[in-house]
């Protein structure tokens, strides 16, 4: 038996556009109340200062579906700010209801539950025009709200521009810290899985951070770092999964040898922020331990995946399961020391050692390593002699 080929993606393929996670879900259960008293902008010109304790992100707005009005207001946005426009652009947000994974994906299972978040200013009951469509998540979902255009409290144009904001500005603390993601990064299931059924985490990001050694950061520091165009401006392309050289970074592995037929693996997250990997539930780390003789023949292996598992429950009288939460062994800040006994068989011969980080397309209950993927990226690979 030859060792089976394995594929590699680059930039170039459909879901190495694909984030962490999904980074545009939206449940449109989760939108938060308008205030009684909404503080108004003071003009065209001017900053209306809100409450500091209003930290929701989640603009009032997300459960209207404000439609094919948005695509002017949106290119409006594009035709002053052409530098932040070019790093959207560029980003998942933009890309989050055509990206070709969530594609295939939402062909499996085209709930309105998915197509609120991944196209939000569309009908989530109907179609989506292809122009809402190409929108995504655009500049309009996250600062355009009732007040006027929603800003973080820290100007760092103000530097730059002597003359008065062609519009109202509105500056508050709903897209500084934690609060700014929240909503888009930490939900459950529809319905918990069953109308009646307890609430299950479909994504958990928000929480794994703010038990983190980084809690004390925003999520921004390491998503929208300052200084691509502008040193006094963050960075719009919401670097995450889909770099892969951010991917190889985020972990370090050493591997040894203990015996003829095993060997260990210590693997350090170096993402302080979260687990890795987060986001969706069909994200994973493969870790892979295989014994190769000669002609790359393969002579025994061993597999792990380290993942937030959700094994199905027994059938209903309907014959309907659900998802519910089984073990999660993610990486997060603790290192972890993997170990690997391959058998009399892998004696003698050279054993091979491979992580990757993976999408799963399609899982199969009970059989990870039968999953169709949808990529993955090799983060460290390498070979131990006899």
């Amino acid at each position: 038996m030859r060792r089976a080929a394995r594929r590699r993606i680059g930039a170039s393929h459909p879901w190495a556009q694909f984030a962490i996670g999904v980074l545009v879900l939206f449940a449109t259960s989760c939108a938060p109340e308008a205030p009684s008293s909404p503080v108004r902008p003071e003009g065209a010109s001017g900053v209306a200062e809100l409450p500091s304790s209003r930290t929701d992100p989640r603009p009032r707005h997300a459960a209207i579906h404000r439609g094919e009005s948005m695509l002017a207001a949106n290119t409006a946005c594009e035709g002053c700010h052409r530098d932040v426009a070019e790093e959207w652009r560029d980003s998942l947000h933009h890309e989050s209801w055509n990206e070709p994974a969530f594609q295939r994906a939402f062909a499996r299972e085209p709930l309105s539950f998915c197509q609120s978040c991944h196209v939000p200013e569309a009908n989530p009951n109907a179609p989506p025009s292809p122009a809402l469509g190409d929108l995504g998540t655009g500049c309009v979902t996250c600062h355009l709200v009732e007040e006027g255009i929603l800003a973080t409290r820290r100007n760092e144009h103000r530097a730059l521009r002597a003359e008065p904001s062609p519009h109202a500005v509105v500056r508050d603390g709903r897209l500084e810290g934690d609060a700014a993601c929240a909503r888009c990064h930490e939900f459950s299931f529809p319905h918990g899985g069953s109308p009646a059924g307890p609430r299950v985490p479909m994504q958990s990001t928000v929480t794994e951070h703010q038990r983190s050694p980084a809690s004390s950061q925003s999520c921004a520091s390491c998503h929208m770092p300052s200084g691509e165009h502008d040193a006094r401006r963050r960075s719009h392309r919401f670097a995450s999964s889909r770099d892969e050289a951010r991917l190889r970074a985020a972990i370090s592995v050493v591997a040894a040898r203990r015996s003829a037929t095993s060997a260990e693996l210590h693997i350090q997250s170096n993402v302080g922020g979260h687990a890795f990997p987060t986001g969706d539930l069909f994200r994973r780390i493969e870790v892979l331990v295989e014994a190769v003789g000669p002609g790359e023949v393969l002579v025994a292996r061993d597999v792990r995946y380290l993942a937030r598992h959700f094994p199905l429950t027994a059938a209903t009288p309907g014959g309907v399961r659900h998802r519910t939460v089984g073990p999660d062994d993610r990486l997060e800040a603790s290192p972890r020391t993997l170990s690997f006994d391959l058998g009399a068989a892998a004696a003698g011969h050279s054993l091979r050692y491979r992580v990757a980080y993976q999408r799963v397309a399609h899982p199969v209950p009970g059989k990870e390593g039968a999953a169709e993927l949808d990529g993955e990226v090799v983060l460290v690979e390498g070979e131990l002699p006899p």
